[in-house]
């Protein structure tokens, strides 16, 4: 029988009731260096896209390079974003809190849900705050609600933010084939508010760096506070976990692909070719959907390897 002293990082099995579990070392030092990174991404995307004139023209021409996907897909991304109210989000969170409470994991879904709120309201006043000016001859172009408070997006960081939640509260068993699921629904934001003209994709890109640093220092805390290896069954073994690991890459590439080559096919049809400004508007879509499903799916894979849920009391 396995002592009861058993290191965290064995692979005894775990038996529900077992509280002195702790999380695998180094997973919250791995995830504040994660949202460290991001948060590099996200200043480098600001200096890239936001204070420099060849940013702008590239940035500009994929802005009015969307143009390619028709107005009917324009104005019916309008109408769904549109739904997306504070009203709406605030459901969404109550939901994730009762969600979670139902699969044993209240604190994570708390934590995850301060995230969110976090993410959403730092976005505001990131856009208030980081500086926007005319670089570009394209510039004048653009509708005047782009020249400033755009940076990063806010539907993007609520979507990317939201996945991010989910993919929290949820049973580790489950994290990595929630990956591309959790991608596909932050890219409908992140692609959406291009495509709906909210938006330049710099700003998606941002959105999606922003919620990347926010909710990785969340789930940092959630594993310093609540983590432990996954149960009743302990951490698989390392084959069954490299091969997670590569299904899961295998169907977020998939589905970004698929939903990359629905992009450019539609735009195909509509305008029977790809003029340049359409093909900026490819190349910086294609962008947004790596980083999107990167994001995600190496969040989900990355807390797979540790439990947010409560053990079940042991029957007497």
């Amino acid at each position: 029988m396995a002592s009861a002293d058993a290191s965290p990082s064995s692979n005894a099995v775990i038996t529900p009731g077992e509280s002195a579990l702790l999380p695998p070392v180094g997973m919250a030092r791995r995830l504040v260096v994660a949202a460290g990174c991001f948060a590099v991404a996200f200043v480098i995307g600001y200096f890239l896209f936001i204070a420099n004139a060849w940013g702008h023209e590239l940035d500009n021409e994929a802005y009015l390079g969307r143009e390619s996907e028709g107005r009917f897909i324009a104005t019916t991304g309008g109408h769904i974003l549109s739904r997306v109210t504070a009203g709406a989000l605030a459901l969404g969170l109550i939901a994730l809190v009762v969600i979670g409470a139902a699969l044993r994991a209240f604190v994570a879904a708390v934590i995850a849900v301060i995230g969110v709120g976090v993410a959403v309201a730092g976005a505001q006043v990131l856009k208030a705050t980081l500086p926007w000016s005319p670089l570009a001859a394209t510039d004048a172009d653009l509708p005047a609600g782009l020249f400033r408070e755009t940076y990063p997006s806010g539907h993007t960081t609520i979507g990317s933010t939201l996945a991010m939640a989910v993919v929290m509260i949820i049973p580790a068993s489950a994290r990595w084939w929630a990956a591309p699921i959790a991608g596909f629904g932050a890219a409908l934001f992140a692609a959406g508010v291009v495509i709906a003209g909210w938006h330049r994709p710099s700003d998606a890109i941002g959105g999606i760096f922003w919620s990347a640093v926010v909710m990785c220092l969340a789930a940092a805390i959630a594993v310093r506070l609540r983590g432990r290896e996954p149960f009743p069954m302990g951490i698989p073994d390392s084959a069954t976990r490299i091969r997670h690991r590569q299904l899961s890459l295998r169907l977020c590439i998939a589905t970004a692909v698929s939903i990359y080559a629905i992009v450019i096919v539609v735009a195909l049809v509509v305008r029977a070719g790809l003029p340049d400004a359409d093909l900026a508007f490819a190349l910086l879509i294609g962008i947004i959907l790596m980083g999107v499903f990167a994001v995600q799916g190496w969040f989900a894979n990355t807390l797979s390897q540790v439990s947010f849920q409560t053990p079940d009391t042991p029957s007497t």
